[in-house]
């Protein structure tokens, strides 16, 4: 609960006992980010940090949340989403009471979805064949959570 956010307003990847130190990874993973937001919220911890960094991604990215992001410059470093990235980041914004936020992720989630053939309602990348268990369960989770709204 106590871990700082950095100056770029994002949580440690990791604590390093022997040194009593937060450890900051230079390429960051957005499932590690929003898990850690969306328990720190359910905790009644402060993300409103991290909230806003999504939010400026998200505007800055046209509508779009990457799946890694550059430490320093906060500007994506792969030109791919992530059914479990809007996931959480759902879940987290639920915690704190954006729902407006939240439904415009919903949004862009549902266009990563297969809309026909056998992988229908599927997260997944029908040419390779290519899909997560974490992409199609947390984003079920979330679907579920914005049927509440």
């Amino acid at each position: 609960m106590d871990a700082p956010f950095s100056n770029e307003d994002l949580f440690p990847k990791a604590y390093h006992i022997p040194t009593d130190e937060y450890l900051f990874d230079t390429e960051v993973n957005m499932i590690d980010q929003f898990y850690t937001g969306y328990h720190r919220a359910k905790w009644g911890g402060d993300i409103t940090a991290l909230v806003d960094f999504a939010k400026t991604a998200f505007k800055e990215g046209n509508g779009k949340l990457f799946g890694r992001y550059d430490h320093q410059t906060k500007q994506p470093i792969v030109d791919y989403e992530s059914a479990a990235v809007y996931a959480l980041a759902i879940l987290m914004c639920l915690e704190v009471d954006e729902e407006t936020f939240a439904k415009e992720l919903y949004t862009q989630m549902k266009t990563l979805q297969v809309n026909e053939g056998i992988y229908h309602g599927g997260y997944i990348d029908v040419s390779s064949k290519d899909t997560h268990t974490f992409d199609n369960l947390l984003a079920l989770i979330a679907e579920r959570s914005m049927l509440d709204l």
